[in-house]
């Protein structure tokens, strides 16, 4: 019987650990970014990239036509 006893507070031990090592784990995943948060970044990259790639094309068909 002392044996059940022992193994039911190391079981009951373990289960603290395991119950406190989750609550860290969830804790430290609320600053993550969500699936719909890497959606509009990479919509809002590929604008930028776009965006920029016309500039500098733009730029360099001017310095063709205009510089000597």
């Amino acid at each position: 019987m002392a044996t059940t006893t022992e193994q039911f507070a190391r079981l009951e031990d373990r289960v603290n650990r395991a119950e406190s090592n989750v609550s860290e784990l969830r804790g430290a995943y609320d600053h993550l970014a969500t699936k719909a948060d890497i959606e509009r970044m990479a919509s809002t990259l590929t604008w930028r990239m776009v965006l920029i790639s016309v500039l500098v094309q733009g730029i360099v068909a001017a310095g063709i036509k205009y510089l000597p």
